[in-house]
């Protein structure tokens, strides 16, 4: 029996709609895994040495804008300008002890933050920057109410995400006026298809564009201000250091040019080969705590190099 035409359409139609609702909710269900697997990351000790323990810490709770607890290190130092120090994806303030050894050393007053949903803060998510702007934003208002440091003139110290965060506090927060950012990506998109397919074994279409929708949409956070290649344009007067391995397998050394082209103010590059993201420092221990320490050292100070200085903005790149 033959069936009429109108019928064997409908049917026909009928199944392809079916099959593009079960392939939607088949990549609606990745997507939402793939976000979940995301915002939250496997910590590790990344294979590094243990970190130095015997600097002196005093704990320090602060709150975010949305009232997430965080929590932080205070180390003392003999200068008054302080120094924050920002961990990368996936990683604590402890990861940070290593590169807080040498500026504490070098004087320098310290605050060692653990980020939303890492270490000892409380959250439910990473946000790849989004609400942790806000964190970033808590710990140097701590730092500018302190009466023991000078709260006009801060350094911000980030690797990764962190160093996305301190470039980008530094359009939030006019007391940031030097930022050394290790290893940190130009804008969240690039970021998240460069890595997607490693942090999950999917392919970067559609799901890593899903997955920064499902962030938007569940924090309230906005991707496309997660962009510090566009942000640190907004500074004239914050001096910047952008230190980048020359083969970062996870954030691509072009996004440390893009970053150098885009800021306005006194700036240097410093490409390093052979080492891999956002850990230079245990390749060059020497070399890299004496280049840091001279830059801040150039920056930081109150009265130190203003921007019109003949060496600012001069491109330093080294092996």
């Amino acid at each position: 029996m033959r069936l009429p035409a109108r019928t064997v359409a409908g049917v026909a139609l009928g199944a392809t709609g079916v099959a593009t609702a079960l392939a939607s909710a088949f990549v609606g269900t990745v997507s939402f895994l793939a976000y979940r697997r995301v915002t939250h990351p496997i910590f590790g000790d990344f294979g590094t040495p243990a970190p130095p323990e015997h600097l002196p810490r005093e704990p320090v709770s602060l709150t975010s804008k949305d009232g997430t607890p965080l929590a932080a290190w205070f180390v003392p130092g003999s200068r008054p300008e302080p120094v924050l120090l920002l961990h990368g994806y996936g990683a604590t303030k402890r990861e940070m002890l290593h590169h807080a050894a040498f500026l504490h050393e070098a004087g320098w007053p310290l605050l060692l933050l653990d980020l939303r949903c890492c270490g000892e803060s409380g959250g439910q998510a990473v946000t790849f920057g989004g609400r942790e702007r806000d964190d970033v934003a808590a710990a140097l208002a701590h730092l500018r109410a302190r009466p023991d440091v000078d709260g006009e003139r801060i350094g911000v110290f980030g690797l990764s995400l962190g160093g996305a965060l301190a470039l980008m506090a530094a359009a939030d927060c006019p007391a940031v006026r030097a930022v050394v950012a290790e290893s940190s990506f130009a804008n969240i998109h690039s970021v998240v298809r460069r890595n997607f397919r490693a942090a999950t074994r999917l392919p970067h279409f559609p799901f890593a564009h899903l997955t920064v929708w499902l962030v938007e949409r569940r924090w309230g956070v906005r991707a496309d201000r997660i962009a510090p290649e566009r942000e640190i344009g907004a500074r004239e007067d914050c001096a910047v250091l952008l230190i980048h391995a020359e083969n970062d397998d996870v954030v691509g050394v072009q996004d440390a040019h893009a970053i150098f082209t885009a800021a306005r103010g006194p700036k240097e590059l410093w490409l390093i080969p052979d080492a891999e993201h956002a850990l230079a420092y245990l390749t060059q221990r020497e070399a890299y705590a004496e280049r840091v320490c001279a830059f801040l050292d150039r920056w930081l100070p109150a009265g130190s190099a203003a921007p019109e200085d003949p060496l600012a903005g001069e491109l330093a790149a080294a092996g």
